[in-house]
């Protein structure tokens, strides 16, 4: 699930939230007698509201639509997670939508840790690294071609060429070597690639 998408779904799930929440004050202060001022159905007392609970706000999103895209209930549950910071709702979401409700928490808390708990932790660290900017997380990547991808990406957007050494794979790293000579216009990069033939090609930029 795109991030950007979760964000701007958990705000509109707080608008839903809000009116879920004037719904259910309305209907028990309908269903409650008043008695100078006091609402004894438990909306009301002396004027002030009372506040949802997590499960008040649950139910609001239980209900919601599906469509081809996604689970709008799936989504509305995984903004509460996120609102409340809370990495146990994420169990309430459709198996093939948890990793998008732990990278959330994840994100929300800056707690890498908590991609531990996802179907497929290494590509919640991948994004979580990739959002957050931080190259130490790579390293909890498991699967290597995954691990070392995501230090030769940080190393571009970072523009660190130590990042480059960390990988694991000669051709990504050579690759790596490659980018950042051309990113820094700096040709010493291309003399750590171990290919002659990807070293002579990355000299070639410089030799114009």
């Amino acid at each position: 699930m795109n991030m950007g998408i979760v964000y701007v779904v958990a705000i509109i799930v707080a608008g839903v939230l809000i009116a879920g929440a004037i719904v259910m004050t309305g209907s028990q202060q309908t269903s409650g007698a008043q008695t100078g001022g006091t609402q004894t159905g438990g909306a009301q007392t002396g004027g002030t509201q009372t506040a949802l609970t997590i499960d008040d706000e649950l139910g609001v999103c239980v209900g919601m639509p599906e469509t081809r895209s996604g689970s709008y209930e799936d989504i509305c549950i995984t903004g509460l997670a996120g609102k409340h910071e809370n990495v146990s709702l994420c169990k309430e979401v459709s198996r093939d939508q948890r990793s998008s409700c732990y990278l959330l928490l994840a994100i929300v808390k800056s707690d890498a840790n908590v991609c531990a708990e996802a179907e497929s932790p290494s590509s919640c660290y991948n994004s979580y690294a990739m959002e957050k900017l931080d190259s130490s997380v790579c390293a909890k990547i498991t699967e290597v071609g995954s691990r070392d991808q995501c230090y030769s990406s940080l190393a571009g957007q970072l523009g660190d060429v130590a990042l480059c050494d960390k990988i694991t794979t000669v051709y990504q790293k050579d690759n790596c070597y490659r980018d950042m000579a051309s990113r820094l216009g700096d040709s010493s990069y291309c003399d750590k690639i171990s290919s002659s033939d990807q070293k002579q090609n990355c000299l070639n930029m410089f030799s114009h």
